[in-house]
């Protein structure tokens, strides 16, 4: 393969371990973010699960996927995956879109491990603690060599003189890079999206539980400290819409990627603990400590079965993306992004 000069656009985990494998590949790499800081935007605000597939009874094609990357990643950022502790699903006798009998099949099917009482499945499902791994992405983007340019305000356009291929990893900004690039952008479901961080009574030291597959909710511990972060669909999702661009409320636009905010003027903390204290009991304990907010991204029209797929596509014969909302698939990603790097033509997606 012949060394090429590659632009990455995007400091999250994607972006970075896409610009290190093109690095390791002998690759002259560039990674540019319009914040100061890599892994401090999307990443950072994410529910840290590698997923085996009991999250998606739905979709097992996006379990299958997370249990193939699993190992790739465990390669790469095995030092952040945390083992053990407990890991509950309860599904609803009401509101579910997937009965106990339904979900039991799809486990059984799929060959995942549970134990089961009363419509509670215990299972096993690592997690992967956030600050670990934004610190070891900032070691292996340095020890890779690759050039930074952060808080850079270089219009993505302008990259295409200067760089032979360019790699667009920026998530829910995808469409806004590839106008700039004069790439055709796709349809996303977009969300602003609350992550509530609690303190909770200490039977749930390391304990994860997740109430599916409908309105509900789940809670998870936070990296390995005493805290958890709070999970909804409803009522953590203060706007959404469905097009090729966001929308951000204005008392929103100071809060996202903004890190833990204590107190924040607009919080539906109350709203999710109340909901969550119907399927899981001692949640209505919880202490608040404070919320980050982001922007959310999904595939488009995905209500029917929501597959969470990563895909890493050829724009034109310069410009890939890669896009994925599921951490563990990362290292998969940046495998194939170096091997469309290989191709020195390749068809748009």
């Amino acid at each position: 393969m012949s060394r090429l000069k590659v632009a990455v656009i995007g400091g999250g985990l994607f972006g970075c371990t896409a610009a290190v494998h093109a690095a390791r590949h002998g690759h002259d790499v560039h990674l540019f973010d319009v914040k100061p800081e890599i892994m401090c935007g999307a990443t950072a605000g994410t529910y840290a699960r590698l997923h085996r597939g009991y999250h998606y009874p739905r979709s097992p094609e996006t379990g299958r996927e997370s249990r193939r990357a699993e190992k790739s990643f465990r390669s790469e950022y095995g030092g952040c995956v945390i083992d053990g502790g407990r890991q509950f699903y309860i599904v609803p006798e009401h509101g579910s879109k997937v009965s106990v009998n339904e979900f039991r099949d799809v486990l059984d099917n799929e060959s995942l491990a549970f134990a089961e009482e009363d419509g509670v499945f215990e299972v096993v499902e690592p997690r992967v603690s956030l600050a670990g791994l934004a610190a070891l992405v900032r070691q292996r983007v340095k020890d890779a060599g690759i050039v930074l340019h952060l808080g850079d305000g270089t219009h993505p356009g302008t990259l295409r003189s200067t760089f032979d291929k360019i790699i667009v990893a920026t998530y829910a900004g995808l469409n806004s890079v590839l106008d700039e690039l004069g790439c055709t952008p796709s349809p996303y479901k977009y969300q602003v999206v609350e992550r509530p961080v609690v303190l909770l009574p200490e039977s749930f030291t390391d304990t994860s539980v997740v109430v599916i597959d409908g309105p509900f909710g789940c809670l998870d511990p936070m990296d390995e400290s005493p805290l958890h972060v709070l999970g909804h669909v409803t009522e953590t999702v203060h706007a959404e819409t469905t097009g090729y661009q966001p929308y951000v409320p204005d008392a929103f636009t100071p809060l996202i990627n903004a890190g833990l905010i204590r107190n924040p003027l607009v919080s539906n903390v109350s709203r999710v603990i109340e909901e969550l204290a119907r399927y899981i009991p001692g949640v209505e304990q919880a202490v608040y400590i404070g919320s980050s907010f982001t922007v959310r991204a999904h595939l488009a029209h995905q209500e029917a079965t929501d597959a969470r797929p990563t895909l890493v596509q050829a724009r034109d014969e310069q410009v890939m993306t890669i896009f994925s909302g599921k951490l563990g698939t990362a290292v998969r990603a940046a495998r194939e992004a170096v091997d469309l790097l290989a191709q020195e033509k390749v068809l748009a997606a």
